[in-house]
């Protein structure tokens, strides 16, 4: 049997996303996984690999809790009947006030005949994890699948399976009234701006992880912070200042898992936010971003308030049963 660490020394934030894919690949007999949480961007990885996913015995199985995209791995589940299965959370016996228990597995296996590869790590399903954003690591292992690893594994993922419900799942219906959606985007800046609104900002996304909010005519709210500020996170920060405006255009480029396209360019844009290391960088001059596959252009109409109150993320709703 072989062990391989990945990623390499040399490269902390190494991408995930082809040796995952070579890894799901290879599971001409069937593939197995349970893993925590799985937003657009792990969806597009699954998508590449659904005759594996539709053998026999295979199956997926995903935690129901934020930040999983519980639309997309509907429209996965739709492709691959049977396969799909969403584990939602538990009590806590005894700790309270602490969250809910979850799935929060992430392995990986992936069977040929006698032959298996299996990954076992602290990656997700998600932009974020697979494209080398974050910091991320997993043991690989191939062997024999009378190997005690591989077995623990197909046990543990059944476990997993055991606790879950199949997909598609239905969401509740929403309460009444008229619902407001807004793109909020947390962005560092090197310099207060001295130009009069309007103005036009390209945004360059490396992962098509917030395709489902990037829907024009969106209303925007755009908060500036000092450089530095948004490593600990936007909640330990406080904005230097805010703007409202609206998101007028949408690109995806040819890296686009979905839906690969051609870059565009928007010559009347003033500013660019684009990513580094996780965190959106404001900027003038506009820099030279490369691997980005989600393109908008925002046009900013007028100072904000800092106080206004929005939720963090996407809501995800539990399956009836």
């Amino acid at each position: 049997m072989d062990i391989t660490f990945f990623p390499s020394p040399s490269d902390p934030h190494g991408p995930a996303r082809s040796t995952l894919d070579d890894l799901l690949s290879k599971g001409t007999t069937r593939i197995m996984v349970a893993c925590a949480f799985c937003t657009g961007a792990g969806v597009a990885i699954m998508h590449r690999h659904l005759d594996r996913l539709r053998a026999p015995d295979s199956c997926l199985v995903i935690s129901a809790d934020n930040p999983t995209d519980i639309a997309a791995v509907n429209d996965l589940a739709k492709k691959a009947p049977g396969a799909v299965w969403l584990h939602k959370t538990g009590k806590l016996p005894r700790e309270k006030g602490v969250g809910s228990a979850l799935m929060h597995s992430k392995v990986f296996y992936s069977e040929a005949g006698d032959d298996c590869w299996l990954w076992v790590g602290s990656h997700n399903l998600t932009g974020r994890a697979t494209t080398g954003a974050n910091l991320e690591a997993a043991l690989l292992l191939s062997g024999h699948r009378s190997d005690a690893p591989f077995q623990a594994a197909r046990q543990h993922i059944e476990a997993c399976r055991d606790e879950a419900s199949p997909c598609p799942v239905e969401p509740p219906q929403l309460p009444d009234g008229d619902s407001v959606d807004v793109v909020v985007i947390h962005s560092e800046a090197h310099e207060l701006l001295g130009d009069p609104v309007p103005w036009h900002v390209g945004l360059g996304l490396q992962s098509a992880e917030y395709d489902w909010s990037l829907r024009p005519p969106a209303t925007v709210r755009l908060y500036l912070y000092r450089p530095g500020e948004l490593v600990r996170g936007w909640r330990r920060a406080a904005p230097w200042v805010s703007y409202g405006g609206t998101l007028t255009g949408l690109n995806f480029t040819d890296g686009h898992p979905l839906y690969p396209g051609m870059a565009a360019r928007w010559d009347d844009k003033h500013y660019s936010i684009t990513e580094e290391q996780s965190v959106l960088q404001f900027s003038k001059p506009f820099p030279r971003a490369t691997s980005i596959v989600t393109q908008a252009v925002i046009t900013i109409e007028n100072v904000a308030p800092s106080d206004e109150v929005f939720l963090p993320a996407r809501p995800n709703w539990p399956s009836r049963k």
